[in-house]
């Protein structure tokens, strides 16, 4: 790793770094958690649902929701500090849109390979996403310990 790099690493971030970070946090949190709903709406469909029509609306649904989503948080400009953990998030949700949309196609033409690729494909990317939402946590409560530190206090 170059010094430099080293050096950003442990150098104290400024209070304009800090809150673009918190902000950043935020709404990466906002889109983790639509991302997991939708992923937790479908796996309670599946359990009950057998009308392969109804799953393939669901799922054509919730990918049309995830790729505004995905369009929103491309225009999102991180803080540059978060900006490799910015296109991880951006690359599950990609991964996640194109999840439903095989499950769309598979339910819809009735295409067991498509279907399994697609529950395949979004388990994959909905952990990618989490431990994207880990590191941004890490990272935020190790550069800045008195405003996580403040925040957890206040719950």
């Amino acid at each position: 790793m170059p010094f430099g790099s080293l050096l950003q690493r442990i150098r104290p971030l400024t209070s304009d770094q800090a809150l673009a970070l918190q902000r950043y946090r935020q709404q990466a949190a906002r889109v983790i958690d639509e991302v997991q709903r939708l992923s937790d709406d479908w796996l309670n469909l599946v359990q009950y649902e057998s009308e392969a029509e109804r799953l393939a609306n669901v799922a054509a649904v919730h990918r049309w929701t995830l790729a505004r989503t995905s369009e929103r948080h491309r225009q999102e400009l991180p803080p540059r500090l978060a900006a490799q953990i910015h296109r991880a998030i951006q690359q599950a949700l990609v991964d996640t849109t194109r999840a439903f949309q095989l499950l769309a196609n598979g339910h819809r033409s009735h295409t067991l390979d498509a279907i399994c690729d697609g529950q395949s494909l979004l388990t994959d990317s909905v952990a990618a996403i989490e431990a994207a939402r880990q590191r941004l946590d890490i990272m935020y409560e190790t550069r800045v310990p008195e405003v996580a530190t403040r925040g957890s206090s206040a719950s």
